[in-house]
This record gives C-alpha cells, structure tokens and sequence, in this order.
C-alpha cells in the first residue's frame, strides 16, 4: 500500500523553503549583475578619464596648446564648472560697472543739456575762446560780440545766444570736434558751396545735431526733429550699451565716443548735404533722415562702438 501524504503543516513548511530559496537566488542573481554593471560603469569612466587627460597632456605638448595655456591668466583653457561660473559673474559684475560709468557719464549731459551758456562764467568764455582757437588757430579772438562769429556757422553776431537747444553740452561737443578733428572741422566750414542758399551754419547745425545725439540715451531734449526717439533707460539704450562694452568703467571716456560719435555725424551731414545740394530749408529732412538711419542701426545692438562708425562712414 502506497505511503500516506506528509502532514499538511510539512507540506506548508516545504514550500515556504522552497520560496525563500528561489528569492534568495534572485537577489544574489541581481546583486552579482549590478556588481558586474558597476565594475564595467566604472571601468568606462576610468577609459573616459584616461582619455581626457591623455588629450589634455597632447594639446597641452602642443605648440599652440602652450601658447593657449601661457596667454590664459587662469594659467590653462582647462575650467571646471565652478570656475566658469565664476568668470561669467566677473564678466556680468564688469558690464555692470560699465554701465553705471554711462550712466554717470549721461547724468553730467543731463545738466549739461540744461546749463545756459553765457560769456559771464569764465568755463564758458574759455571754452568759446578755444572753440574760435580750433577753427581759427591764425586769426585774433574776434571779442563777445562780432560778425566773425557768422564764419563759423553762428546765427548771430553773439554765439551765446545759439546754443539754447542744446546748452553746455553742443558747447562741449563743438570744442572737441574743433580741437582733436580741427582740419576736418576747418575744411567742412571752409568748403561751404559756392551758392549762398546752398550753404548751412555749421556751429548751428553742431547744436541741433549734438542735442539730438542725447535724446539716443534717454536724455528728454526738445530738437528740430519732432519724430526724435522717446527717452529710454540705461539699460534700454543700444547706444549706451555699445559704449559701456568700448571703454569700461571709465566715465570721462565714455563721453569721449560720445563726442567722437557726433564728430562722425557732422562728416556725415556736411557730405550728404553737398551730395544733394541741399538748402537751409532741408535742414530738418536731411537731420531727419540721418535719425532715421542711426535709429535703424542702433535697433540691430551693435556690439562695438566701432561698429556705429564704420557702418555711418560707409557712405561719406
């Protein structure tokens, strides 16, 4: 006769064995794969590792790895994150400081555009007397009040009285174009057309463009052209940028392309001028479309002011 059946409490008690062995088999199954995966992973990285420092040691034997590694200050071109971070922070806290230079610099216009000139303070009788030395370095000073001031460009036989639209700032500007451009300066007034109703009063001319230079970096200044750019932040200004990123943190030299930037625009104004043989009544189209096309350069953020120049200078 056949054995009788185990006990169902044995039965349950196999099974369970049973059950613990094949898990236990599972998880030693799964740990030895991982440990296998983890040797290969770290394996690799250590191929990868050796791989990047046998580059490195190659670029770095190099004729030009060396010449790279010896003009780098952080004295390689290797950086690690950390180091990169810390050099775009030193790069967002320079353009900062050189925009707070601009934006200094155009606080100074702003009371510049609003100081009268006049012959009682002795600033501004000095800076007319070197603006008549840069255009006329051989001929006496004519005194406050003389026809010789209308050879200039002047309106009037008082220059004082010309420069209301744009104040001690025009004053400013019109002095450095005459004394660091004096023979461009001197050859634009001497070479006026033939015609009397084909020529234009420089000086004055100076004034009005110099005034609306400024509006360009947030300055609010009533010009000839009614259509002038509304006032912007320091920050908004393509114009300030492009000087913030040319001569850093420097204020004074800020102003400097400021004034280099109107030098320009009187090239240009006195070239297209000649071209179309304009008269005094185009003055406010010719300014107008000379806004027009700085306006439509400064909207593509160049990055340099270098770029400015060169791209107003293609057509003189």
């Amino acid at each position: 006769s056949p054995p009788p059946p185990p006990p169902a409490e044995a039965t349950e008690r196999v099974k369970g064995q049973h059950r613990r062995k094949s898990i236990q088999d599972r998880i030693s199954e799964t740990g030895r794969r991982m440990t296998q995966t983890g040797a290969i992973i770290r394996a690799v990285s250590a191929s990868r590792r050796h791989r990047r420092s046998t580059l490195r040691e190659s670029w770095a034997s190099s004729p030009r790895g060396s010449r790279k590694r010896r003009e780098t200050k952080e004295g390689g071109v290797w950086l690690d994150r950390h180091e990169v971070i810390a050099s775009l922070k030193n790069q967002r806290l320079r353009a900062l400081e050189n925009l707070k230079a601009v934006w200094k610099m155009r606080e100074r216009m702003k009371k510049a555009v609003k100081t009268a000139v006049t012959w009682e303070v002795q600033e501004h009788e000095n800076l007319l007397k070197e603006l008549w030395k840069g255009f006329r370095p051989n001929t006496p000073f004519p005194g406050r009040k003389s026809k010789e001031w209308g050879c200039l460009g002047f309106q009037g036989s008082d220059p004082q009285t010309d420069f209301r639209g744009g104040g001690l700032l025009s004053l400013r500007a019109l002095v450095y174009w005459a004394t660091t451009h004096s023979e461009t300066a001197r050859g634009i007034i001497d070479s006026q057309p033939a015609l009397v109703e084909n020529q234009y009063p420089v000086c004055t001319a100076g004034i009005a463009i110099s005034a609306h230079l400024s509006t360009f970096l947030g300055i609010p200044v009533i010009t000839l052209q009614k259509t002038g750019p509304v006032a912007l932040g320091i920050a908004d200004s393509n114009l300030a940028k492009a000087i913030a990123r040319s001569v850093g943190p420097d204020e004074f030299a800020a102003e400097g392309l400021f004034f280099e930037l109107f030098s320009v625009m009187m090239r240009v104004l006195d070239s297209r001028w000649k071209s179309v043989k304009a008269t005094y009544f185009d003055f406010n189209r010719i300014l107008g479309e000379l806004s027009d096309e700085l306006s439509v350069l400064l909207d593509k953020n160049p990055y340099h002011f270098s770029h400015i120049v060169k791209q107003l200078l293609v057509k003189v």
